[in-house]
């Protein structure tokens, strides 16, 4: 039979590399670039709230901009990513990190689908040039979206959600 101390002490060891363990798998989950996530909230059009492996993490979409709550089809824009992405995995490609902290990325559907240029293409979002230029797919999703007057295409004059955020404040 082995003393008390050196098993508490061979426990604590156990105990240690398990901990150590863990944290690299959860770190290799959220600083890979590409991993599955559940969605389990949508806070409004371009932000959504996944977990993996027990951690939350906050991401904004890349490349597009929604309209805010107060703009025409903001409300809508939450609605449609809410019916394409609650409560299911998805594949998050990490582009970036904008100054927020927040992870900027692509959200693939089960189909291979990106979330992104669905809310371009069905008119919820503006392809974000600025942060995305040389976007063919974005491009063509904004021009399909534009020549059929589909969602926010249907106003005369649609308001850029990064104009409005600007008259606004």
């Amino acid at each position: 039979m082995l003393p008390a101390r050196p098993f508490k002490d061979l426990m604590q060891k156990i105990k240690l590399i398990l901990i150590c363990f863990w944290l690299l798998i959860i770190s290799q989950v959220i600083y890979a670039n590409q991993f599955n996530a559940k969605v389990i909230k949508v806070i409004d059009g371009d932000t959504l709230i996944v977990t993996t492996a027990n951690v939350k993490m906050k991401i904004r979409l890349w490349g597009i901009d929604c309209p805010e709550y107060n703009q025409p089809y903001g409300l809508a824009a939450k609605k449609f990513t809410d019916l394409l992405c609650s409560e299911k995995i998805v594949t998050i490609r990490i582009i970036d990190t904008d100054k927020y902290q927040r992870k900027v990325c692509v959200v693939l559907l089960k189909n291979n689908q990106s979330v992104n240029e669905l809310l371009v293409k069905n008119g919820f979002a503006w392809w974000y040039e600025y942060y995305a230029p040389n976007t063919a797919s974005l491009n063509s999703a904004q021009n399909f979206a534009c020549i059929h007057k589909i969602g926010l295409w249907q106003d005369q004059k649609p308001i850029k959600p990064w104009i409005w955020r600007r008259q606004c404040h």
